[in-house]
């Protein structure tokens, strides 16, 4: 939760309320920057998974290149069954599979996307 200035009183804060209070969810292309999550499901490991933490720029820029330093640090996190739950907030992810694709990894929000409240 955050705070903002009440619209009736500027000396005074009052809470930033989310009207949005299920959780959202993405399947976000692989190497593609997103809002950190508050955890991802595994939806298809097809041969091992690197997460990176670290990417800089902005929402929807691409870092897809896992051996390429400028592009922030891959982690290897090596193979999962579908279906499990990781409590990580990676910035992107991409797959060691050439098959890799959008849908094998869910970015899970608390809030909608980039929510900040």
């Amino acid at each position: 939760m955050g705070w903002k200035q009440d619209p009736n009183d500027s000396s005074k804060m009052v809470p930033i309320v989310s009207n949005n209070t299920r959780p959202s969810a993405t399947t976000p292309p692989t190497g593609e920057i997103q809002y950190r999550p508050a955890y991802v499901i595994v939806g298809n490991d097809r041969d091992g998974l690197f997460f990176n933490f670290s990417a800089s720029g902005s929402q929807g820029d691409n870092c897809n290149s896992v051996s390429s330093t400028t592009d922030g640090t891959w982690v290897n996190f090596g193979t999962f069954p579908d279906g499990t739950r990781l409590d990580i907030a990676p910035m992107a992810w991409s797959g060691s599979n050439a098959s890799t694709a959008a849908g094998d990894v869910i970015f899970v929000y608390d809030d909608k996307p980039g929510d900040t409240a």
